[in-house]
């Protein structure tokens, strides 16, 4: 979520009836914005009985190395600089809009949901199947409502399944609760209901959420939301529990609940947290704040010859080994420096298409700033300050 210059796009309102001709009848055509962006329209009904049964089994679903950042200015505007990191491969990305639907907010939210999408040639040339774009509205990993209220999911898993690799394992809610709810599901069914950070957290608890059961809580779901009333905070939900720290400024991949941080052995993003509060004190503007939040974007392969990666955040898939307090041990310095140079040489070898092709190694991301007393969301999609726009709503 990030970015300025240039972010004159201006308040997009677009429709998705353009191109309907051109498409099979299951499909929809969808407005494109930029190069793997597409406006999918606003929304004036919902199926939620549909978005709760699939995202409920995990239909699509990716996490992110993310950040999130909240303050209240001193001019008295309440911001939140955000980036989501993700893998990339051929996968578009979609802007979503909801408008006129009963007794909820307007909202616009952005979705990148890649598993068992189709990716973006087929989309520009058939639309976008049926049912995945009923889906989209559920999948939002960021929305803004019409009252500046805010609301950001971030995700980390690494819950080893039966063949050793990580798993996303979480349902969202209980499996036996009235009110099943997915949780990616969470930003846009609170955004659509709750004008206030107060409110959010309020009907959170009443919500039976489930978080995964893994030994050593190894799975982390946070939220940052903020409102126009000033009020700024992260919910944390684990142990089938919501906890809200208020005013708490930032949060990347890991819990700062204290109860939660002592039983969680795996916390991502530590490295990216340190950068945010040792500079959040000058963030005076939202200039400031887009470009704190650019600096923890994370580069995983930024072609052709830049691999960065943080030491004492994401490194290696083995988890078992290499734990955080491992990286974090001097003695362990030379090992991890060499397995960093190693990932980075076996990047570089690799052509631009060879990366998206595997999917796991490109890391690219949006880079957000949202206003919450102006009710905007600027967004500059994949690390280019060209393809940067300003979302509001149109009144």
């Amino acid at each position: 979520m990030k970015k300025i210059a240039s972010l004159m796009v201006g308040l997009l309102m677009c429709s998705t009836a353009a191109f309907a001709n051109e498409v099979a009848p299951d499909h929809v055509a969808l407005k494109p914005i930029f190069d793997h962006v597409f406006d999918a329209g606003t929304y004036t009904s919902l199926n939620y009985e549909a978005g709760k049964a699939a995202l409920a089994k995990g239909f699509g679903g990716d996490a992110g190395k993310c950040t999130a950042i909240a303050k209240t200015l001193p001019n008295g505007d309440t911001v939140v600089g955000r980036n989501l990191d993700f893998y990339v491969t051929h996968k578009p990305a979609y802007v979503v809009r909801t408008k006129g639907i009963e007794g909820e907010y307007e909202t616009i939210g952005l979705t990148y949901v890649h598993v068992g999408y189709p990716d973006n040639d087929y989309v520009k040339t058939n639309g976008l199947p049926k049912k995945v774009y009923d889906l989209l509205p559920f999948s939002s990993t960021d929305v803004l409502n019409e009252k500046g209220f805010y609301i950001e999911v971030n995700m980390r898993y690494d819950e080893p399944g039966k063949d050793g690799k990580p798993i996303f394992a979480s349902t969202g809610t209980n499996p036996k609760s009235k009110e099943r709810m997915s949780a990616i599901m969470l930003p846009r069914y609170l955004g659509a209901r709750c004008a206030t950070v107060d409110e959010a957290v309020a009907l959170a608890k009443k919500l039976d959420i489930y978080s995964i059961k893994a030994p050593g809580m190894n799975w982390s779901l946070c939220m940052m939301m903020a409102d126009a009333t000033g009020n700024y905070g992260l919910m944390e939900i684990a142990e089938n529990k919501v906890y809200f720290v208020k005013k708490q400024p930032v949060q990347t991949n890991f819990y700062v609940t204290k109860s939660l941080y002592k039983k969680q052995h795996y916390k991502s993003g530590m490295g990216r947290y340190d950068l945010v509060m040792n500079n959040i004190k000058d963030v005076k503007t939202e200039e400031d704040m887009l470009n704190l939040t650019k600096k923890v974007t994370y580069w995983q392969c930024n072609f052709p010859d830049t691999c960065q990666y943080d030491a004492r955040t994401e490194l290696v898939e083995d988890n078992s080994k290499w734990s955080t307090d491992y990286i974090l041990d001097p003695k362990n310095a030379a090992e991890v420096k060499a397995k960093q140079e190693e990932g980075a040489a076996k990047l570089r070898a690799m052509t631009r298409e060879q990366v998206m092709d595997v999917g796991t190694y490109w890391e690219s991301a949006f880079t957000n700033l949202v206003n919450c007393n102006k009710k905007t969301l600027t967004v500059r999609f994949f690390e280019d300050d060209s393809r940067v726009m300003t979302l509001g709503f149109d009144k």
